[in-house]
Order: structure tokens, then sequence, then C-alpha cells
């Protein structure tokens, strides 16, 4: 009503109004979003901390910024220690050439040594030796190719674990890589919207002057108010964005407890 009378008074110009509608039209729906947004964000908690749906829990913290002061390449190693996928890989690998190991042997001859000792030779209707030693061998020439399939079977399932681990092992690597990736390009977004936040909450103070001493609009304050909670709420998106590409590289180090020791650090 204020706004129209100000329009028939002819101190605002008709599209103002307009675009006032506009904007305030759009900040409501995305008002909606992140409503919905906080009652997924305050159920997920809820199950995390296996309180009933319904709990209301009030979170006082602060997301804060901590630097990753690991480098790739430590990371990369950390991964090939203590990544359990490649773990499982290892202990196949470990399995097949102990099965080659033993259909290997198979194609072995077999030797046997025995030998005895006679105490009381005199007791024997024929005396005996007084001690007897021998070796006996047993090798199976032919058995219709068997042992010799075995191995080649053997063989090929050792390759198939070898090539296995091999590309497990350049998945996780890339894994990491694309984490690390996404967590540096994260922390550089953050930090370069520090100096925007500080130009627009500057912009907001001088405007809210303005308009006190009258040399200004409401509409004028309205803009920069929403520019600076837009930059506000972008650097905490890109915070928020760094913590979850943070989470995703120690759980492709297979470290994910690490991802807590830096948030609260």
């Amino acid at each position: 009503m204020q706004a129209q009378k100000a329009i028939d008074a002819g101190v605002i110009p008709p599209h103002e109004i307009l675009r006032v509608q506009i904007e305030v039209a759009k900040a409501e729906r995305e008002m909606e979003d992140d409503i919905h947004n906080l009652e997924l964000a305050r159920l997920a908690l809820n199950k995390s901390l296996e309180f009933p749906d319904a709990a209301d829990v009030q979170v006082t913290d602060t997301l804060k910024f901590n630097p990753l002061d690991e480098s790739l390449e430590s990371l990369q190693e950390m991964a090939r220690a203590n990544q359990p996928l490649l773990n499982m890989v290892d202990r196949k690998e470990e399995m097949a050439e102990a099965k080659l190991r033993l259909d290997k042997s198979g194609l072995m001859p077999e030797v046997f040594a025995f030998g005895r000792y006679s105490f009381f030779r005199e007791q024997y209707p024929v005396v005996p030796s007084p001690f007897i030693l021998g070796v006996q061998l047993n090798w199976n020439i032919f058995d219709g190719l068997q042992n010799i399939n075995k191995v080649k079977a053997a063989r090929t399932l050792h390759r198939q674990v070898e090539y296995a681990r091999e590309y497990a092992l350049n998945e996780v690597e890339l894994w990491v890589a694309k984490s690390y990736n996404d967590v540096q390009n994260y922390r550089a977004k953050y930090e370069k919207l520090a100096p925007t936040v500080e130009l627009a909450e500057k912009n907001l103070k001088i405007n809210r002057k303005r308009f006190s001493e009258g040399l200004a609009r409401s509409i004028d304050v309205l803009d920069a108010e929403m520019l600076y909670k837009g930059a506000l709420t972008e650097r905490l998106h890109a915070l928020f964005n760094y913590y979850k590409a943070l989470t995703e590289l120690y759980k492709a180090t297979g470290r994910p407890e690490k991802t807590v020791e830096i948030f609260t650090r």
C-alpha cells in the first residue's frame, strides 16, 4: 500500500515496484527450498544421533574453516595402505599365489625318506642289519594332463587377480586425486569470497547510513542487504562443499575418521 501511494505521488517509478515484486517472489521460492533442505538436514541429524524424528535438536555450533595440510602424495600413500578395497584384493592375490604354488607341487615328484634301527637283533629268528635307510620316489608321469591344466588355470586366475588389483589401484588413486582437487577448489572459492563478503557488508552499512540521513531509498537498503546475504550464503555453501569433499577424500583413503580430526581441530 505504501509503495502504491509512493508511485501515485510520483516518488517511485512504477517499474521499481515490479522489480521488487519479482525479487520478493524469487526470495520466497528460495526460502521454501531452504526450509525443505533444513528439514531434511534435521531429520538426517536425528537419524545419525538415533533420536526420534520429532526430536527438536538445537544446533548451536558454527561451521569454521580448518585447512587440509596433507599433500596429494601422502594421501595416495595412505589410500594404498588403508583402502579396504585394495586390502581385499591383496588377500585374493595371496590366495591365488598359494593355489598356484600348490598346483605346481603336483608336477613335482614325491620323495620319501625312511629309516629303522634294531636294538634287539639277537631275539629275531634271522638276525637283521643294525639299521636300514632308504629313499622312495613317487612320480606320476602321465595323469591325463590334469595337473598341467590345474597349473594353467591357477596361473590364469593369478593374472586376473593382478589385473584386478591394478585396476582397483588406478580407480582408488583417481578417486583420491578427484576428491583432493575438489577440496582445493572449494577451499580457493571460500577464500576468494572473503573480500566479496567484506565489500558487500561495507556497502550495506553505507546504504543504511545514507537511508537514515534521507539520501537513499529503502529499496537500496534491501538490495544491499540481499547482496550481502547472498555473498555470505555463497561463502558458507563453499565451506560446506569443502567439508563434503574432504569427507569423500578421507573415505577414499580408507581413513574417514580423519575428517572429524580436521573438523574439530
